[in-house]
């Protein structure tokens, strides 16, 4: 407004460029952020399919949405693992190998409590604790 009033139009007109430039670089930055935005929906839908080999690609090192497409990445790891280890688990099983556990070391913390509550449970039932109210001597609360 102050240029107006100084007379001066060329100012002006170099401000409008400056603007529609900023403005062109917010949009093509809005793009590429919904470009990885609906790569990352694409697959958690796969996931949710139960294509645990779909990952989120080609995720930029400065914006910011890197820390998320690597937390969906991470997530999608550790529910892998799991899947996995709970599929060997269940293979042994149906071999008649008892001896195959659930190993928690490349699973999230969360996803691999509940196999190892369900494996005390198991053998406090075989022990013969689980019909009584004698607990095993280093039971966890469930």
């Amino acid at each position: 407004m102050v240029l107006l009033w100084l007379n001066y139009p060329g100012a002006f007109v170099a401000i409008e460029a400056a603007a529609i430039a900023c403005l062109g670089l917010a949009m093509f930055w809005i793009a590429g952020t919904a470009r990885l935005m609906r790569q990352a929906k694409d697959v958690c839908r796969r996931i949710a399919a139960g294509d645990f080999e779909a990952r989120v690609l080609a995720i930029p090192e400065h914006d910011s949405a890197t820390e998320l497409l690597h937390a969906v990445n991470d997530m999608i790891d550790g529910c892998d693992a799991f899947v996995r280890e709970a599929t060997a688990a269940m293979d042994a099983v149906h071999h008649n190998k008892y001896y195959r556990r659930i190993l928690p070391a490349g699973c999230m913390a969360r996803c691999c409590r509940a196999p190892t509550r369900s494996t005390t449970r198991r053998r406090a039932s075989r022990s013969g604790f689980g019909s009584s109210n004698v607990k095993p001597p280093n039971w966890r609360a469930a």
